[in-house]
């Protein structure tokens, strides 16, 4: 656990962890040179319980370099992570030992969440993919894992050098797939984590820009890696920017408009031609085993976006593309109406 100036919920986190079925463990918490009360509240608990080892750093050195001092501190089997704000169900570790020790080809594992306010208000759950071959299709675009709720084999972790310094607010992202490429990943269904989303500035929201910039390359890098390792020819960067952009539009609305609609000063809607272009991607998600399961109706559902955006011949043409080459069923009929419906509400 690495810890910045977070004396609000520190003590439920940290008892959080102390109050695990699971107790074989030790507790490595970084104080990341915070300026308030969480040095005394972990020292408080660290004189109460022997497992906590505080790591201080003299001063804020981030995140990565906070995790990769525990990283190499610990001494566990397993490294389990958790912010400072959030809260593990009491039989997180258990079950995650239990399935990393029958599951000894699996080198990661994280979990489903509940999403909580400052209250501690349920608002909404998450339950990511869970096997290995849909995770690591869907890295090829976005991160499917909960930082929070991971679990790593320690081995794994300092053999690939733990996170990468050039990476901010991707860092997590950059090691699912470095991981995903040297053994299985997972994730558990049972929600046993939960994330909280209050009203204080989140660090991924003040440093979108980077994170969305970093978060791009290492998608370029994961299609990359996966064509040639499948021999199925180069990817068009330009074309794919534009498709990765339109994919995290109706997302995420805001940082679209911020951080490509004003400074490119255009739209980043995919091309007619662009599908044509993106013919070794498309390959790519059929031959991968995980690839058509995760994205079939991904890519329905940005096609009906983009109908609704009134681009009805890429809307159509991606349609067409999960029709003939993904082989799935189009509900022609709906897709015909949607395509129609953008130009009657100005009739």
């Amino acid at each position: 656990m690495s810890v910045y100036n977070d004396q609000v919920y520190l003590a439920k986190s940290i008892e959080s962890i102390l109050e695990q079925n699971f107790q074989n463990f030790e507790f490595l918490i970084v104080n990341d040179g915070s300026t308030d009360d969480s040095l005394q509240i972990m020292t408080k608990y660290a004189e109460e319980d022997e497992r906590i080892k505080i790591i201080n750093n003299e001063q804020n050195l981030g995140l990565i370099e906070s995790l990769n001092k525990g990283i190499n501190v610990a001494t566990g089997e397993y490294i389990a992570r958790q912010d400072a704000d959030d809260i593990s169900l009491s039989k997180r570790l258990e079950q995650q030992v239990e399935f990393l020790d029958n599951h000894q080809d699996v080198v990661a594992v994280g979990t489903a969440v509940a999403i909580i306010d400052e209250e501690d208000n349920i608002t909404k759950y998450n339950y990511p993919p869970t096997k290995h071959d849909e995770l690591q299709a869907s890295l090829l675009l976005i991160c499917e894992f909960h930082h929070s709720s991971m679990m790593l084999r320690r081995s794994s972790v300092q053999k690939l050098r733990g996170y990468n310094q050039a990476k901010p607010h991707a860092e997590d992202y950059d090691l699912w797939w470095r991981l995903s490429r040297y053994g299985k990943l997972a994730n558990l269904s049972e929600v046993l984590v939960k994330r909280r989303y209050d009203k204080r500035p989140r660090v991924s929201l003040r440093y979108r820009q980077p994170q969305l910039a970093n978060s791009l390359e290492i998608s370029l890098k994961a299609v990359k890696e996966s064509l040639a390792e499948r021999k199925l020819g180069n990817l068009d960067e330009e074309a794919f920017t534009r498709l990765w952009w339109t994919y995290l539009r109706p997302m995420d609305e805001e940082s679209y408009q911020k951080f490509w609609q004003a400074q490119q000063r255009k739209e980043a809607c995919l091309k007619p031609q662009d599908i044509e272009s993106l013919k070794s991607f498309w390959d790519l998600i059929i031959k991968h085993p995980g690839g058509v399961t995760v994205w079939n109706k991904r890519f329905q559902w940005l096609a009906y976006y983009l109908l609704s955006l009134k681009q009805t011949q890429v809307g159509l043409q991606l349609f067409w593309v999960l029709s003939t080459k993904f082989k799935v069923s189009i509900p022609w009929h709906s897709v015909l109406k949607k395509s129609v419906v953008p130009y009657l509400r100005f009739i």
